[in-house]
């Protein structure tokens, strides 16, 4: 069953202010939509969408966003510095990277297959020239809308930015209603299509200001009609008057040696930007876990399968995973599936209380903002789980009333699973301790788990288990505390359900930690 879910629609991406905060390994901060401003190293520095700031190690940082905002905390994932760089550093991201940069964000730690080396975001933020030697026209550029119809508008403008045609009309030649048309550029550059177009007239202008044209045919050759409308605007992107402008920007012979010419809508790249690297196609292991789960498909398609089912989405979808069931997630390449937050307390929901709803595009500030509240300290003042919660309560507490309270048996043996994962009680231990019958709590933790009690319990163990490995816990020490019997039972046990052995999972994810730490 297949529902569209509204209550994305009564939630706003409040402003944040976060802060001062000091990171030991440094951090990039990533601007995805709107705008912030991060105080860093004692300069204030204003950031748009498309463009983040390194803040290296040791350095005090706040950040204040607007209204509408949503800003990404990303760590460098490598053991080496980018060229030392120790100073706050203004990054443009690259049109493409956007989806990439997610992935780095995520979580990959539980994939089958080891998470690939993040080189690609280390070198772009090494290239990057210290902020104030990079080229005016670059630091204006705006971000360019992916969308096939707001691409091609897009490079209309930067061709002709004098054109005075309005958005109603650039849609009709793309087919497409004005309204959607104003959607993908707000949703894919994070500016609305006239602050985009304000912007790249700007950039356009720069460029030919640096060529050594005159400040009025300058404006008029951008879509002014008057010196003050194009100052003001000018103004407003630069922080210059057009004049103060022409007066700092030095030698005009030197800037014109340097500034590209030619097609106003490639000129901005005379270097081709680098491209994103792949996302890799990924299989998780398979987890149980005693919190809900909502799972959404940001990009792409994947399978999850819960209880022993099996359900194919694609980009848009959403659905609870429910605590105490036995779920994995197959990613295809290219393919993004996120945790957009997480619900608490132990209700009766099993697999046949699943359904898939579906976001629509628009959602997608609301849903990246309520992740990042739910998982980083970039979090408003207000309480940020207010989605969360109306999506939860929608399926499980409104569409089902009466439904709420513990959920017996599964409930209560997962939280002592959890507690103490060397508990080897029985079925027929837990059924008398229940006070139910071995063939009815059986049954019972086979309809809400779609398994059977101990391949069940043995999921639980196992999740337990990586995070012991992955904490340093020697595999010779693990199987102890998981109840079994023997270090070659464990090993045995952990072969069967990853594939790789405890000591070799244990390397592979040494390897990983190392790689995403950098070095002093």
């Amino acid at each position: 069953m297949e529902v569209a879910s509204t209550a994305w629609s009564a939630v706003t991406v409040r402003p944040m202010v976060v802060g001062p905060l000091v990171d030991e390994d440094g951090v990039l901060l990533w601007v995805h939509t709107g705008t912030a401003t991060v105080e860093a190293g004692g300069t204030t520095h204003e950031l748009e969408s498309g463009t983040a700031i390194w803040i290296p190690a040791g350095i005090e940082h706040a950040t204040r966003t607007a209204p509408g905002a949503v800003v990404f905390p990303l760590r460098l994932p490598t053991g080496q510095r980018p060229l030392a760089v120790g100073e706050p550093r203004v990054v443009v991201i690259p049109s493409g990277w956007e989806d990439w940069l997610i992935y780095q964000w995520d979580d990959n730690s539980s994939t089958r297959d080891a998470t690939p080396r993040a080189e690609a975001l280390v070198d772009l933020v090494a290239r990057t020239p210290p902020t104030g030697q990079r080229r005016s026209g670059d630091r204006t550029l705006p971000r360019m809308p992916r969308s096939r119809e707001a691409a091609g508008v897009a490079r209309a403008i930067l061709r002709l930015p004098g054109s005075p045609r309005t958005v109603e009309s650039f849609a009709d030649r793309e087919r497409i209603s004005a309204k959607t048309l104003q959607r993908q550029f707000l949703r894919e550059t994070g500016l609305t299509f006239s602050a985009w177009r304000t912007r790249a007239r700007v950039a356009v202008a720069v460029r030919r200001l640096d060529d050594g044209r005159g400040i009025g045919e300058t404006g008029r050759e951008v879509g002014y009609a008057t010196p003050s409308g194009f100052t003001r605007a000018f103004r407003t992107i630069t922080g210059l008057s057009p004049s103060e402008y022409v007066a700092r920007r030095g030698p005009a012979g030197e800037v014109a040696a340097t500034a590209p010419h030619g097609d106003p809508a490639t000129a901005f790249t005379a270097d081709p930007p680098p491209v994103a690297p792949p996302i890799p196609a990924r299989t998780f292991w398979e987890k149980v876990h005693d919190h809900h789960e909502l799972m959404w498909v940001h990009r792409g398609t994947a399978t999850i399968r819960i209880g022993g089912r099996e359900r194919a989405l694609r980009e848009g979808d959403a659905l609870w995973v429910p605590a105490g069931l036995t779920h994995t997630v197959i990613m295809d390449a290219e393919s993004l599936m996120l945790t957009a937050g997480l619900a608490h307390g132990r209700f009766r929901i099993g697999v046949d209380d699943i359904i898939v709803f579906t976001f629509p595009r628009e959602a997608e500030a609301v849903l990246l903002h309520t992740m990042i509240s739910e998982f980083t300290l970039f979090r408003p003042d207000m309480d940020a789980g207010a989605l969360v919660r109306m999506l939860f309560h929608e399926q499980f507490l409104v569409a089902q009333p009466g439904v709420g309270g513990p959920t017996g048996a599964l409930g209560e043996i997962a939280t002592a699973l959890r507690r103490d994962p060397a508990d080897a009680r029985s079925l027929a231990e837990w059924a008398a301790h229940l006070r139910t019958t071995p063939r009815h709590l059986g049954r019972e933790i086979l309809s809400q788990s779609g398994e059977t009690f101990p391949r069940w319990r043995s999921r639980i163990r196992m999740d337990i288990a990586r995070d012991l490995l992955r904490a340093g816990d020697p595999p010779g020490q693990v199987f102890g505390r998981l109840g079994y019997a023997s270090a070659s039972a464990f090993s045995r046990a952990f072969a069967t359900a990853h594939g790789i052995t405890a000591r070799d999972y244990q390397r592979r994810e040494d390897r990983q930690t190392v790689a995403r730490t950098p070095s002093p």
